[in-house]
């Protein structure tokens, strides 16, 4: 990660680490929801959810809408996706998972067969092969 993308995303889970914050992240992401309903799910003040939400409306996590005096909060993806991008590059997102089905594949090898019985190599690209074909 370079410095730029820590400092994106370094306010954005600080906010996140609020266990309020983070059961309204899971509330709203299931469909749009009023202050009124979070409230009474959550067993807190209609006053303490509408400060949460508004902390998590400056960060662009949720977006409200308005219908009279009710206001309605549901979850903005493409803020979630925007920090998953700065965390992990897709690039090392694959190296991550190659590496990890390469160390899977040599564990299932190593109790399979008996030491000194039988060799097997598994190249990366027949390892990409098996992969794509197990999609």
């Amino acid at each position: 990660m370079t410095p730029e993308s820590i400092e994106t995303v370094l306010p954005i889970l600080k906010l996140l680490a609020n266990e309020t914050r983070l059961r309204l992240i899971g509330i709203v992401a299931d469909g749009e929801q009023s202050v009124g309903s979070l409230a009474r799910r959550l067993g807190l003040t209609e006053a303490t959810i509408s400060h949460h939400l508004w902390k998590l409306s400056s960060a662009n996590l949720v977006a409200m809408r308005a219908v009279g005096t009710t206001h309605y909060y549901r979850l903005n993806p493409e803020a979630l996706q925007s920090i998953n991008k700065s965390l992990l590059k897709p690039a090392k997102l694959l190296r991550q998972r190659a590496e990890g089905v390469r160390q899977l594949a040599r564990e299932a090898l190593q109790n399979a067969i008996p030491r000194g019985r039988a060799t097997i190599a598994v190249t990366p690209g027949r390892l990409a092969r098996e992969q794509r074909a197990a999609i």
